[in-house]
């Protein structure tokens, strides 16, 4: 009865992780470049359990196997979902969304306080007052190919190329970094639509190319993820059922034994 009243716990506590999962990719159906996330549920191993006494003239019984017991479930991973959302054109110059697999470089705060290289698929950028420094919406510099930030002249018409290059009125300013992964498991999100790396993280050649002008969508699945919220909220409506039950048996069982 008490291992029923922990599973059913366990599963509540599944069902509201997947709950906040589910909500954040709702919260960011909106975001330019924002990557889906899927909750990963693994049960617990199962347990075998054995009678461990001996009954008089039978040794036969010593330690049988009673049989399996399941320990309910847990969420051990989040997958995320790096599908290349739709392109919207905007219109906007300094708007750039990369078709195919691949990340714009960013220099930002890590959660140490240290400034560090992450990566983004948000292209909707910007330039700050003072200095014409290229950043994006969080403030976050762009850095170019040699790791450094780039400064945007006050004087004619910004194009962009398909490999990231600079041009003022047909002068090259500057490229843009981007890279690619081998595998994008290794990245790991980092809030404000940034993404850092594992150390068994290895970059791979960009194939992709920049396309100004557009953003990338968020590639999640708004209908999908409202589905998925109606059954996760079930879920927990029956676990939180199971409680309710075995607590009242419980107490019943403790009533009738303290009359005893």
């Amino acid at each position: 009865m008490i291992r029923g009243l922990h599973t059913s716990a366990g599963g509540m506590v599944t069902q509201q992780n997947s709950l906040d999962v589910i909500a954040n990719n709702i919260a960011n159906v909106t975001t330019t470049g924002f990557k889906g996330s899927t909750p990963v549920v693994q049960s617990f191993p199962e347990i075998m359990f054995q009678n461990l006494h001996q009954f008089p003239g039978d040794a036969v019984h010593n330690q049988y196997n009673v049989g399996n017991v399941n320990m309910g479930s847990v969420v051990s991973n989040v997958h995320i979902n790096f599908a290349n959302g739709a392109l919207q054109q905007t219109g906007g110059e300094l708007d750039l969304a990369i078709a195919g697999n691949g990340f714009f470089v960013v220099e930002a705060t890590g959660r140490t306080g240290a400034t560090q290289e992450m990566f983004t698929r948000s292209g909707h950028l910007t330039l700050t007052a003072e200095d014409r420094t290229l950043v994006t919406m969080n403030g976050n510099p762009i850095l170019d190919t040699s790791g450094n930030r780039i400064t945007i002249p006050d004087d004619g018409l910004i194009d962009i190329n398909r490999q990231g290059g600079i041009y003022i009125n047909g002068n090259h300013i500057a490229d843009i970094r981007l890279v690619a992964f081998e595998d994008n498991t290794e990245l790991r999100p980092h809030g404000y639509n940034l993404f850092t790396t594992t150390e068994q993280a290895v970059e791979a050649p960009f194939v992709g190319s920049v396309e100004q002008r557009f953003l990338e969508a968020s590639n999640v699945n708004i209908v999908r993820e409202m589905v998925n919220m109606i059954s996760v909220s079930r879920a927990y409506e029956m676990n939180q059922r199971m409680v309710t039950m075995q607590d009242g048996t419980l107490a019943q069982a403790v009533s009738e034994i303290a009359r005893r």
